[in-house]
């Protein structure tokens, strides 16, 4: 798939089928595509952003307009915002003729009220690495074998500490892409960001960010699970933006959990207050309180807000896991992230249920069996493969 971005515009971009297809991501298989075309064709940046954007917020939204009428709209939108650009009939017309692009009024106000991102959340899951990445926003790429790596910023971001390394970073940052910190399965990260705000990232996760925050608000992006120790600035909140919802801080401790092949996004809130919406335009926020949580299901697009035992979702970052009443499913599902070890469950492990306390400081083997003694199932090996066969 060969095509010639250098004469792109944005109308191009949202006429194209495949990148259409990967924004609403039902094309993973296209992300090194995209990441590679824009570092060939850096002049496209503008328009490959804005029509990003468009696409992934118009498909939010529900109201009944007609499309001519939405690309009126949209263009009075264009001439009041005072941005200096022409609106091509051609163009208007194409778009219009389209049933690829639906474009709804109250997401192009989204796009030019300032919340667009110029960062691309990973839309798969993490498969064929072994290292923990770190990749500078100069390009250069640094690997770490340790399972357990630390990372921490200088306050200007023109130092990083990678372990016991020392490395200089890009002077200039602020036009620069965004780092980005790769945890495979089988590994954990720590990194202490510029503004001196901690992430433990867990297995499988990535993070987007900056080497410093200049503007009036901080954002990280993150695929997976990380746990968040937020340093407090009120002038210059703290978002955290997941592929289906956008946290707000100001300086609190929470856990993330995102993972693409999950059924739902959660957060929980263990001490100060965040706020969170969906990931669409005019979404309701929702604040938390210490000790609750909020889970989005992302098939039905249902948040719901409950209490919970806050050390079930926090303890990893001390080296066990903790589960109340939790399906056996789930409970192999995190313990295959952590040991990066393919488990199979044989049996009804959605509905076999497990309460207690596992040490990641143990082998994987010694784990599995401190969890029959609870519920009985065999184990055995079968190629590369643990298969869990759970007993009636």
């Amino acid at each position: 798939m060969k095509k010639d971005f250098k004469k792109y515009s944005l109308g191009d971009f949202l006429l194209d089928i495949d990148f259409c297809g990967w924004v609403r991501n039902e094309r993973p298989d296209l992300d090194d595509y995209y990441r590679m075309m824009i570092k060939e064709f850096p002049d496209c940046k503008e328009d490959f952003d804005k029509a990003r954007q468009l696409i992934r917020f118009f498909d939010d939204e529900k109201i009944k307009t007609e499309p001519i009428r939405k690309l009126q709209t949209w263009e009075n939108i264009l001439n009041e915002s005072k941005k200096k650009r022409r609106f091509h009939p051609n163009l208007f017309l194409r778009i219009a003729a389209s049933i690829v692009v639906i474009f709804l009024v109250a997401s192009v106000w989204y796009y030019f009220s300032g919340n667009n991102s110029e960062f691309m959340l990973p839309t798969n899951e993490l498969t064929g690495y072994t290292e923990t990445k770190l990749i500078l926003d100069n390009g250069e790429e640094i690997k770490i074998d340790s399972d357990h790596s630390e990372i921490v910023y200088g306050k200007k971001g023109e130092e990083i500490r990678v372990n016991d390394r020392l490395l200089k970073n890009n002077e200039n940052t602020r036009d620069a892409e965004p780092n980005r910190l790769i945890v495979p399965y089988g590994k954990q990260s720590k990194v202490t960001l510029a503004d001196g705000t901690t992430v433990w990232l867990n297995a499988g996760s990535q993070l987007l960010y900056s080497s410093r925050f200049e503007d009036d608000k901080r954002e990280v992006y993150l695929s997976g699970e990380a746990f968040f120790d937020v340093t407090s600035n009120p002038s210059q909140p703290f978002h955290v933006i997941i592929s289906d919802m956008r946290i707000k801080v100001t300086g609190t401790r929470f856990n993330v959990t995102s993972y693409p092949g999950d059924q739902t996004s959660q957060t929980i809130l263990l001490s100060g207050k965040v706020s969170a919406k969906e990931n669409k335009t005019f979404a309701r926020e929702i604040d938390l309180n210490p000790g609750e949580r909020i889970t989005y299901n992302k098939a039905n697009r249902l948040i719901e807000k409950d209490k919970v035992n806050i050390e079930l979702y926090s303890s990893w970052i001390n080296g066990y896991l903790m589960f109340e009443d939790e399906t056996i499913s789930e409970v192999l599902k995190k313990l295959e992230r952590f040991y990066n070890q393919k488990i199979i469950v044989e049996g009804n492990g959605k509905k076999t249920l497990f309460t207690g306390k596992l040490d990641l400081a143990e082998e994987l083997h010694q784990v599995l069996e401190n969890i029959s003694f609870s519920i009985p199932f065999e184990i055995q090996k079968r190629e590369n493969n643990i298969v869990i066969k759970i007993k009636e």
